[in-house]
């Protein structure tokens, strides 16, 4: 199977050069892009190509914006970023979009995280999913409501490359804000699955530590989450999610 990687940065802070290359390092035997269109932050990339040379650095097309209207200004230029992983990979059969500048397992045993990713790509492929992704927020409880927000989401995200993406301008305003509130790309994939058009589902690795730095959901001390036996902390998993 024919695989690309396409690891986003954008925040230009201490940590994330430090997220970046624990990537780099996951994924040093894949054809990876470093997605950035912060230019200030692009030139402290030297040091990263010097110890990954295949690694590319690419810019997202931003004249995808054209399909994302319905979503919020502000959130359109960071959705054309996880839409270019699909013009990217056209020869590929799928593809890895990673929120590279603030999410790291916090383990150096590269070949667990390795041999998880493996699992989660043989199980796309075994169950025909458009698209698999990390668990961040199945158990996040919104305010006034009594259930889990159920919501799929980017981050460490894997997909089929010939999805038909462009199908997203079929979600509108009105639908992503009854999901999720919010008006981005997450909310529109989000709807595709309710819809029944895309089959996208949400994995965790058993036994791992993982830290998104930017999440403040209370129970995630300083965004560190551990799942384990199908409870991250002690609440449990609904049983939609693929523990791997």
């Amino acid at each position: 199977m024919t695989m690309n990687v396409f690891l986003k940065i954008d925040r230009n802070v201490p940590h994330t050069l430090l997220c970046l290359r624990f990537w780099l390092e996951t994924f040093k035997n894949y054809s990876t892009f470093i997605l950035c269109d912060n230019p200030d932050l692009s030139k402290k990339l030297e040091s990263c190509f010097v110890d990954y040379p295949k690694s590319k650095l690419i810019s997202s097309d931003r004249s995808l914006v054209q399909y994302l209207t319905q979503l919020k200004s502000s959130k359109r230029n960071m959705a054309t970023a996880n839409l270019t992983g699909f013009e990217q990979s056209k020869d590929a059969d799928a593809f890895w979009m990673i929120d590279a500048d603030d999410t790291i397992f916090l383990t150096h045993n590269f070949e667990i995280v390795n041999e998880k990713l493996h699992r989660a790509e043989q199980y796309l492929v075994d169950n025909k999913l458009d698209g698999f992704s990390l668990d961040f927020y199945s158990t996040q409880i919104r305010k006034g409501d009594t259930k889990p927000c159920d919501a799929w989401t980017f981050g460490v995200a894997l997909f089929r490359a010939n999805l038909n993406w462009r199908e997203l301008v079929e979600v509108s305003a009105d639908e992503m804000e009854a999901y999720l509130f919010a008006r981005n790309i997450d909310s529109v994939f989000h709807c595709m699955r309710a819809k029944g058009k895309w089959k996208l589902e949400s994995f965790v690795f058993n036994d791992l530590s993982f830290q998104h730095v930017y999440n403040n959901y209370p129970a995630m001390p300083n965004g560190v989450y551990h799942w384990r036996k199908r409870k991250l902390y002690e609440i449990q998993l609904p049983d939609r999610i693929v523990q791997l």
